[in-house]
């Protein structure tokens, strides 16, 4: 796990210091504007990011592919232009979500102050969580914590909404750990 924490480090760091994000004409990542603002704010937490194209995409082939290399973001947006954007979820990339439908459930993102939230298309709620250090998923794929709450974590990916203030309420928001109680009904130590 300390490998796959040190490689986010990295790509972090790739971001933050304005690292190329094309192979043909290296150029800052604030010049890269075929990447669309949802991507860049991915990057900045270390996440690996894919194309979605056409339906969304999220079969197992797709997720593998995710990358946080910027020349190939950069390749894929110039391929893909106008795409959406989609991030693997778990220990690679440091993250997972709590998706949330609001007309299921109770919750809302305000119960959860602290942590980056988006509002997808559909209205549902996504919720980015730190990836607990040393464990796993419960299962491969959803876990299905309340009706209308669902933790989505390895082997799943979210598609990213696209940038406006009703999408992302605030987007400077940090990604925390979630509560003790998430963690422990979503996840098991690895052994």
């Amino acid at each position: 796990m300390l490998g796959l924490e040190n490689d986010r480090e990295m790509r972090i760091s790739q971001v933050l210091s304005g690292a190329t994000c094309s192979s043909e004409a290296p150029r800052s990542l604030a010049e890269c504007s075929s990447l669309p603002a949802e991507s860049l704010l991915a990057m900045s937490h270390g996440w690996l990011l894919f194309p979605v194209v056409g339906r969304a995409n999220s079969n197992c082939s797709e997720i593998q592919r995710a990358s946080g290399d910027l020349t190939q973001l950069g390749r894929w947006a110039e391929d893909f232009p106008g795409c959406r954007w989609a991030v693997r979820l778990g220990p690679q990339s440091g993250v997972f979500v709590i998706e949330a439908d609001p007309e299921r459930c109770l919750l809302s993102e305000l119960e959860w102050p602290g942590t980056l939230c988006a509002r997808t298309d559909a209205g549902h709620i996504l919720s980015f969580w730190r990836y607990p250090v040393g464990m796993v998923a419960r299962s491969k794929g959803s876990v299905y914590l309340a009706p209308g709450l669902i933790l989505r974590a390895e082997g799943e990916s979210v598609a990213l909404p696209s940038i406006t203030l009703e999408a992302w309420p605030a987007p400077d928001c940090s990604v925390v750990t979630a509560p003790e109680s998430i963690i422990e009904t979503g996840f098991q130590e690895v052994k």
